[in-house]
């Protein structure tokens, strides 16, 4: 054998003690061959596509071996499986769906796990079960959990079709006078993905939500929405005074504010009056209220004061509500287009982070903003002067 044909040989064969790594000289150099041929195909060739398997088999070759076998049959078998489950129905499509998950994951679990379960098991119950000798593919995790991703997209492509199907028909009700508004759990969202008529050529919806059409003008866009508090006493006593000072705000409020949310307030003044009578508790000793600004604040100033005075027995968790007014920080939410322009806001988001920033840290970084913020100011004075 002359030396050109040895060289060649060992180049195309695998070898256990020395497979390719992604660092070594042989495969860097293969590499850039591949990446120049690939060059020189046109965007839409079949022989590009052709050319990207081979390369693409050879390399795995080369790096894991006799694997390449188990890889070509995960491929082969998650093709045909995903054919089974595109022309199933029913149950059935979803036993294949299931079996061809467990299948692509039990070559995972026996070549990365199955050691460290005999290992524990050894450990924790005395037993000497013997742990195999593996080799780990190459890349296992990943190929796995694409061809377990591509058979769950044929899956859901099944599934798609009856949100466009769903679309389609609210379409044809809707064109015949039926008004459709979308709860907010973003059916709109994955019927348009799913590729329905259901989008506006501006990138808006066809459809609003309930919030932005029907609860917005009631009552967010005037800064309406839940307001909770939580007695940390877990005392019905204390949870019944909230109540009496919330009803005593509002009554007040009542009697000056403009026409257009009377009615808003007649509601809430009513259903905080029932409260207790019909057991309205959430949680432990809590209460959710639809305040606006004034009402939260006047409230919250009132349960402050009660705390102190000693009619409340233990302090009051003052929250939010997703449904809350501003509280838009996901743009598929339901509140994600009310017309009051916290649309544009995320105000929930900067409370959240808030909410984790001890007082006093909160005041002693605005301290130290403010220090900074003088020093800068003189130091800009002395560069005008």
């Amino acid at each position: 054998m002359f030396f050109w044909q040895e060289e060649l040989f060992n180049f195309v064969s695998y070898s256990f003690e020395k497979p390719w790594f992604f660092t070594s000289y042989s495969f860097l150099l293969t590499l850039s061959v591949f990446l120049i041929g690939y060059a020189f195909f046109s965007p839409s060739s079949r022989w590009k596509c052709a050319y990207l398997i081979v390369f693409s088999l050879f390399f795995y070759y080369k790096s894991s071996g006799p694997f390449l076998l188990l890889f070509v049959a995960v491929i082969i078998s998650d093709f045909y499986l995903s054919r089974l489950i595109h022309k199933s129905s029913g149950l059935k499509k979803k036993l294949l769906l299931f079996f061809s998950i467990g299948y692509s994951l039990s070559f995972l679990l026996y070549f990365k796990y199955s050691n460290f379960f005999i290992g524990n098991l050894n450990l924790c119950f005395g037993t000497t079960f013997k742990q195999n000798d593996l080799f780990l593919p190459i890349g296992i995790s990943f190929y796995t959990f694409q061809s377990i991703s591509y058979i769950v997209d044929v899956f859901k492509k099944e599934i798609q079709k009856t949100l466009v199907r769903h679309a389609n028909a609210i379409n044809t009700l809707a064109e015949k006078g039926m008004y459709f508004f979308d709860y907010g759990n973003a059916f709109l969202l994955e019927a348009s993905r799913a590729g329905a008529e259901i989008v506006k050529p501006n990138g808006d919806f066809k459809y609003n939500s309930y919030v932005q059409d029907i609860l917005g003008p009631m009552c967010f866009d005037y800064g309406f929405g839940p307001f909770r508090w939580v007695c940390t006493s877990a005392d019905e006593k204390d949870l019944r005074k909230t109540d009496e000072i919330a009803l005593q705000v509002m009554e007040e409020i009542y009697k000056t504010v403009p026409e257009e949310i009377k009615q808003q307030l007649s509601d809430n003044i009513i259903w905080i009056k029932d409260a207790m009578k019909n057991n309205l508790v959430v949680g432990s000793q809590a209460r959710i209220l639809y305040a606006d600004s004034e009402g939260r604040i006047k409230i919250a100033e009132a349960i402050n004061k009660a705390i102190a005075k000693g009619e409340i027995s233990a302090p009051v968790v003052l929250g939010r509500d997703h449904h809350d007014v501003s509280g838009t920080d996901s743009p598929y939410r339901e509140t994600s287009n009310i017309y009051d322009g916290s649309k544009f806001t995320a105000d929930m988001a900067v409370q959240n982070f808030v909410d984790y920033l001890a007082p006093q840290e909160i005041l002693a970084n605005l301290a130290k903003l403010e220090v900074e913020i003088q020093q800068g100011m003189e130091k800009l004075e002395g560069m005008l002067k």
